[in-house]
C-alpha cells in the first residue's frame, strides 16, 4: 500500500473516532485504534493514538475549564501519578493475555453496575444547573 493511501486511511480512521468521541464523549481511540492497526505497526499506531487522545483530552479540558472546579481535579491529577508509575509496571510484567482478561472483566463489572445504579441525588461537586 502507498504511503499516501496509509495516511488517508489513518486520517479516515481518526475522523469516525472523532466523530464517535464527539457523540458519546469517549471511545475515540476505540473506534480509531483497530482501523489503524491494519494499516500501521502497533509500534507506530500506540503511541500516535496516546499522542492524539491527550491533544484531544487536553483541547476538551481547555474548553471546558471555567466550568471546572479545581478543588475536586486536584486529587485527581495527583492520583494520575502513582497511577502512571503502577500501568508501567503493569504493562512491564503482567503477561497481555491476563491484561485482556482483566480489562474484559472489568468492562462487564462496570456495565453491570451502570445498569444497577440507582442515582441517590445532587452530589456536592455538581455545578448549579
Amino acid at each position: 500500500m502507498t504511503p499516501d493511501m496509509t495516511i488517508l486511511i489513518v486520517s479516515i480512521a481518526w475522523f469516525l473516532g472523532g466523530f464517535v468521541n464527539g457523540v458519546s464523549g469517549m471511545g475515540a481511540a476505540m473506534v480509531a485504534l483497530p482501523i489503524v492497526a491494519g494499516f500501521m505497526d502497533m509500534s507506530e499506531a500506540v503511541p500516535s493514538s496516546c499522542l492524539v487522545t491527550c491533544i484531544v483530552a487536553g483541547y476538551v479540558a481547555w474548553m471546558y475549564r471555567r466550568s471546572c472546579r479545581m478543588a475536586s481535579v486536584w486529587p485527581m491529577l495527583l492520583g494520575c501519578l502513582p497511577g502512571v508509575l503502577a500501568g508501567v509496571w503493569v504493562l512491564k510484567f503482567v503477561p497481555g493475555t491476563w491484561l485482556q482478561a482483566g480489562l474484559g472483566s472489568l468492562l462487564l463489572v462496570y456495565m453491570l453496575w451502570q445498569y444497577l445504579y440507582i442515582p441517590s441525588g445532587r452530589h456536592k461537586e455538581s455545578l448549579p444547573s
